[in-house]
């Protein structure tokens, strides 16, 4: 009666063990599911923001038409898919000069 009791007890406790680090595996993958989901979220938030940061870099430097068709198009592979969203003006010319004392004179 004994040896029945100690190995049912036995078999109780490897149960229970058992049990209890399958629980714990559970958990831990639980776990990290919320922390990837979170990480997702920060990496699209993140991602939103360096979106904006961009399109207002770009917008400095070109037309927002040019912009906008940048964005609709999503990636441009070769130069010759960017010339042609640009437009052509005839008889246009761009001036870049730096006038001495310019700045001096702008803070009056």
């Amino acid at each position: 009666f004994i040896i029945s009791l100690f190995w049912y007890l036995v078999s109780t406790l490897f149960m229970v063990l058992g049990t209890y680090l399958i629980e714990l595996g559970s958990r831990m993958r639980f776990l990290r599911s919320i922390l990837i989901m979170r990480n997702q979220e920060d990496i699209i938030l993140e991602k939103e923001k360096r979106g904006k940061l961009q399109k207002e870099l770009l917008e400095n430097m070109l037309p927002s038409s040019i912009v906008e068709d940048l964005q609709k198009e999503n990636f441009v592979n070769s130069w010759s898919q960017l010339r042609s969203l640009s437009h052509r003006h005839q008889g246009v010319s761009i001036l870049f000069a730096d006038l001495v004392g310019f700045t001096a004179f702008s803070a009056q």
